[in-house]
């Protein structure tokens, strides 16, 4: 008799949840906790820096760097203490209620008797259950998908002017007599002998993203970096990733 009343029993309790892994940390209040001395290691020498840590406006965790090297001992730890006292978001982070998603809640159960689940157990529905599980091993074994499909999208873009680009790539040429990487020194030619001419991106010191509107821009604003340090660069923070980089390869 308990197998017939399992569901009703099922439906009063709640439902239990299992909680793998610890959750996140909260950042400290005090903001001299939330700044530290790191050393990391680099090309020829440590770098040496002070981090900030802070919340931003969407209760985000936020670091930013700042170089022993350029700013001193003091004038980075200074940097990172102001950035984590004015930039931090003192506002507590809304909790949000977590739906309750017991299924027992909201189903309704048909009492059975006894004879009539004998009845069901007879009826053999394994067939079906077993063509399933070999049409889902066949799908695994040889998975595949549909794509290149084509499709009209409008986006914003940021003007360049390619006309700036050439005339850097020409400088860089009357100095240097060839194409390579400034922060790096990676030059494409040298490494792909199929190549009759070298690749080499610009990158913008400042970001274009930063710019409120039409800004003159020089020569002295670009740098030519290889794919790999261009992609680098642009992971989080430009400019600070930037500062790092010229610290790392000493440029």
């Amino acid at each position: 008799m308990v197998v017939e009343f399992r569901h009703e029993i099922l439906s009063t309790l709640p439902l239990e949840k299992k909680i793998i892994g610890r959750p996140p940390k909260s950042l400290p209040k005090d903001p001299e906790k939330r700044i530290a001395r790191r050393t990391e290691k680099g090309k020829q020498q440590p770098y040496i820096s002070w981090q900030a840590t802070w919340y931003d406006e969407h209760h985000e965790v936020q670091a930013k760097r700042f170089s022993v090297k350029k700013f001193g001992e003091d004038g980075a730890r200074k940097l990172a203490l102001e950035h984590a006292i004015n930039l931090h978001n003192k506002t507590p982070k809304p909790i949000k209620e977590k739906p309750n998603n017991d299924p027992y809640r909201k189903q309704k159960f048909r009492r059975v008797s006894r004879e009539d689940v004998s009845i069901l157990a007879t009826i053999d529905s394994g067939r079906y259950r077993s063509k399933e599980k070999n049409e889902i091993e066949a799908e695994d074994s040889n998975p595949f998908a549909f794509e290149g499909e084509r499709k009209l999208e409008l986006h914003m873009a940021v003007e360049r002017d390619k006309k700036l680009r050439n005339q850097k790539v020409k400088e860089f040429l009357d100095k240097n007599e060839k194409i390579f990487c400034e922060l790096c020194g990676f030059q494409f030619t040298q490494n792909y002998p199929w190549l009759t001419k070298d690749i080499i991106e610009v990158h913008h010191i400042i970001p274009l993203s930063k710019l409120s509107g039409k800004t003159k821009i020089t020569l002295n604003d670009l740098m030519l970096l290889c794919s790999n340090c261009h992609l680098a660069i642009h992971q989080g923070d430009e400019e600070a990733n930037l500062i790092v980089a010229l610290d790392y390869f000493e440029k």
